[in-house]
């Protein structure tokens, strides 16, 4: 009996701290929603024949969407740290073209409000993304060939959340986005491309809109 009332008072006493704030040292939160962006693009591309370079470059829009996966782990009141994994998908102007986006990073968190239901925070986003577009032919809609494109991408924004309860609550924010691709190959393998020593980038900037819920434990 008596090292049952001990551990209910260490309980009693945790309890009321760790529920003080949203985010607490230690404290894990598992969050999931969706991420709704429009991007300006600028692609350049470059090829060389007999020693002469060629470089071409278009501006272009596009949207994303993307379901954000991520794990935060409170490093102290006000600062969490960490990690998401988001695919996706990359609409550019012209639409018709499948493709596979994915992003991978690293995420920190400052707290500016730190209640015991809500909070609002500072986020900075560092990670790899990367991106596979096919061209689709019209017989059985099958892939002809499809451009791979790896590259970093940088993330700054603000954000909020809010408990409904000890564990389930919304969370909401909105962020700057820059990404900038380098094409990586083709498959199948195109000798053409590799005689004219092709290159190419891809560097897009734009707004993200995040919704989603979130689990504290």
């Amino acid at each position: 009996m008596k090292m049952r009332a001990i551990f209910f008072l260490f309980l009693g006493l945790l309890g009321p701290a760790a529920m003080a704030q949203v985010n607490g040292k230690g404290a894990v939160q598992l969050g999931v929603g969706i991420n709704m962006g429009a991007h300006a693009t600028l692609f350049e591309s470059e090829i060389t024949v007999l020693g002469f370079t060629k470089k071409f470059s278009d501006h272009d829009g596009a949207l994303t969407l993307t379901v954000p996966l991520e794990v935060q782990v409170g490093l102290a009141d006000r600062v969490s740290l960490g990690l998401y994994l988001e695919p996706g998908s990359y609409v550019d102007s012209a639409g018709t073209h499948p493709n596979k986006l994915l992003l991978l990073g690293m995420s920190v968190r400052y707290y500016v409000v730190n209640k015991e239901r809500g909070g609002v925070y500072l986020n900075a986003d560092l990670g790899t993304t990367s991106l596979e577009i096919s061209d689709v032919g019209s017989a059985w809609n099958q892939s002809k060939y499809t451009d791979r494109y790896e590259g970093g991408h940088v993330r700054l924004g603000v954000g909020g959340l809010y408990f409904l309860g000890n564990t389930f609550g919304l969370h909401g924010g909105i962020r700057y986005v820059a990404v900038n691709f380098r094409w990586k190959g083709r498959t199948p393998r195109d000798p053409m491309l590799d005689a004219l020593n092709y290159k190419a980038n891809l560097k897009t900037s734009g707004a993200l809109l995040e919704l989603g819920m979130q689990l504290k434990f």
